[in-house]
This record gives structure tokens, sequence and C-alpha cells, in this order.
């Protein structure tokens, strides 16, 4: 047997060998433009209320 032939072993590959960490941190799911809309609303009010007036 030539094992100059046979190449060299396999790279290991970048994904987890088991689907635990999708429970971790589950995707796919994007929060509603209300509630987007809500947050951005209420740190721009934050914002202001911390600018000193000159």
């Amino acid at each position: 047997m030539d094992y100059s032939r046979m190449g060299g072993p396999k790279k290991p590959s970048g994904a987890p060998k088991h689907g635990e960490y999708k429970a971790q941190k589950p995707g796919g799911k994007q929060a509603p433009k209300v509630e987007l809309l809500a947050r951005m609303k209420a740190a721009a009010q934050m914002e202001a209320g911390k600018k000193k007036p000159e």
C-alpha cells in the first residue's frame, strides 16, 4: 500500500458536532418592528435628556 498517495489528514470542520448551541442562541427570529421603533424612541429620548443646552 502506497501511503504517499493517500493524502493528508482531514481538516477539522468549523461546525459544532451537536445542536446544543442552537438552544443557547436561537436564531432566525427578529423582533417586531414596533418593538424596535419603541426601543429607538426610548434611546433617543434618553440621549436628548443627557445633552446639556449650550
